[in-house]
């Protein structure tokens, strides 16, 4: 298991609707947490040791932001030339988050999705909101978007399938992996050019930042990020948990796409065998730099 991730709890179950999911503070997360066997074993056997190599994401983007807030930069990366910066960030232009649903933010996790299936047929797709309201919204409006889109309406029958179409709610998400993964933000201003209110449902309870690590880390190739926010829309208080922070931090880090993974390091070669490859290299005509991308 994960302590920097969370077990499935009923969060949404608590609540009588939508708006009350918003402002629940009452949720006992922390002992919800406590009862997990994985909490139990940490504390009874010693010492506690940790997989570092990350075999999930296929560029260093993508689980970067995780990597150095929640595990301390421990994990192996692996580095990829496949492209510069995994994550897209889409900004909702007249954002209206109103009773739990963002229903302009909703038409462009639609538009995403069909682009996606368009420009990357070969990938798979999972698409995630931030509460359930949000996640069905957008599950009507790709359902009914497929009666004209086979492809849309063959993804969405796959219910059993690692090829098939997700729509989940962020509680829902634990243990799901997509090539490419459509985060749909979901809060916002409840009118265009208007404040964000610092109510974000379940990431402003205890353990949202776990919550938030594990929607960050389902893509393996890509992330397109649907969003009515900018980072600096969020103003963190000195009481605010750290959903709300990470929330902050991750808007700002795919907003800067400010990355330490791929740059030169200036550190000499740490092993033979790319001594050995670099010497072949540069017998080939090539100018080479080691130790490049090592998280």
């Amino acid at each position: 298991g994960d302590p920097k991730q969370l077990p499935p709890t009923a969060f949404f179950q608590r609540t009588t609707s939508s708006e009350d999911a918003e402002q629940a503070v009452e949720v006992d997360t922390e002992a919800l947490d406590e009862e997990s066997i994985l909490d139990l074993c940490t504390k009874s056997f010693h010492p506690v040791r940790r997989l570092k190599w990350h075999y999930r994401s296929r560029h260093g983007s993508l689980i970067a932001f995780s990597n150095k807030h929640f595990y301390n930069n421990e994990l192996v990366v692996f580095p990829s030339c496949d492209r510069d910066f995994a994550i897209s960030r889409h900004l909702v232009e007249a954002p209206r988050y109103t009773k739990g649903v963002n229903l302009p933010e909703v038409k462009q996790v639609c538009d995403v999705v069909l682009q996606q299936l368009e420009e990357h047929p070969e990938r798979s797709i999972g698409v995630v909101a931030m509460n359930e309201a949000q996640s069905e919204e957008i599950g009507e409006q790709l359902e009914m978007l497929s009666i004209h889109h086979d492809e849309l309406r063959r993804r969405l029958e796959l219910t059993d399938s690692s090829e098939g179409l997700f729509v989940k709610s962020l509680e829902k998400v634990q243990g799901d992996e997509r090539d490419t993964i459509v985060i749909s933000t979901t809060y916002g201003p409840a009118e265009p050019g208007g404040g964000v209110a610092m109510r974000f449902g379940p990431i402003n309870q205890n353990g949202g930042h776990r919550r938030l690590n594990v929607l960050f880390t389902r893509a393996k190739y890509g992330i397109e990020l649907v969003t009515s926010m900018e980072s600096h829309q969020i103003q963190p208080t000195a009481t605010s948990s750290q959903g709300v922070h990470a929330l902050k931090g991750y808007l700002k880090f795919v907003e800067s796409q400010s990355l330490e993974t791929g740059r030169q390091s200036g550190r000499d070669p740490d092993s033979e065998f790319e001594i050995v490859v670099a010497e072949a290299l540069t017998r080939h005509g090539y100018q080479v730099d080691c130790q490049v991308g090592v998280a």
